[in-house]
């Protein structure tokens, strides 16, 4: 599979995705392995083998398990010396992401919207200076989308461009967050609902987490 991006400077960020894929496959986390990579006419590109299934829609009880053993062995696998998180969160919600989560847009559409941005930005500046683990593997994406699946089993996680050294909880809020603005809907299936502030606390450690997620999906699973 052939992926590109924009710039010969993206090269030096895909050496470091080389490596920590690379651990991860070391202990079977089933990441692609990358077979190429370099820069051509002010592109920067990989080639990287591609991985069986085909993408999670969504994330239901029988593969959560799954789910939870992957992100145990993103624990204390990180390669980098770089230890900045949580600042890559802190910043998107502060400043916005280079071609996502642009605030602007928050700020603009409603009322509603722009008071919703103030809570959020609140929330992180009241918690940006807590204890977090920076020795994880956070995939920085980790939504269903770059969740394969085959035969019901996890297959593959693929887009791996945005990982960095931080909590690997962070994948796991993700991916609920993700799941719960899928279709206007929560994992527990009831139609506009979604968490409140208030209830977006970061928290500690990652049982917690796990057991949120565990929970709303089990909802989903029940009759």
């Amino acid at each position: 599979m052939l992926k590109w991006g924009t710039d010969e400077g993206h090269l030096d960020r895909l050496q470091q995705v080389v490596v920590i894929t690379q651990a991860l496959r070391n202990v079977g986390y089933p990441a692609p392995r990358y077979c190429m990579l370099g820069t051509v006419y002010g592109y920067s590109y990989t080639i990287q083998e591609e991985l069986p299934g085909s993408p999670m829609e969504v994330v239901t009880a029988s593969v959560l398990p799954g789910l939870l053993e992957l992100n145990e062995l993103q624990a204390r696998l990180a390669t980098s010396e770089e230890r900045a998180w949580p600042g890559p969160v802190v910043d998107t919600v502060m400043v916005g992401g280079d071609g996502y989560c642009l605030l602007d847009s928050l700020r603009t559409y409603s009322p509603t919207t722009a008071e919703l941005l103030t809570v959020l930005q609140a929330v992180v500046l009241a918690h940006r200076d807590e204890h977090f683990e920076t020795n994880d593997v956070v995939h920085f994406d980790f939504n269903p989308s770059n969740i394969l699946l085959e035969n019901g089993q996890v297959s593959g996680v693929i887009d791996w461009e945005g990982a960095c050294a931080g909590d690997c909880t962070f994948n796991l809020a993700t991916l609920l967050s993700k799941q719960s603005c899928s279709k206007g809907q929560d994992i527990s299936g009831s139609k506009d609902s979604w968490f409140p502030p208030e209830r977006c606390y970061p928290v500690a450690g990652r049982n917690r987490t796990a057991c949120v997620l565990l929970q709303k999906t089990s909802m989903k699973a029940s009759p």
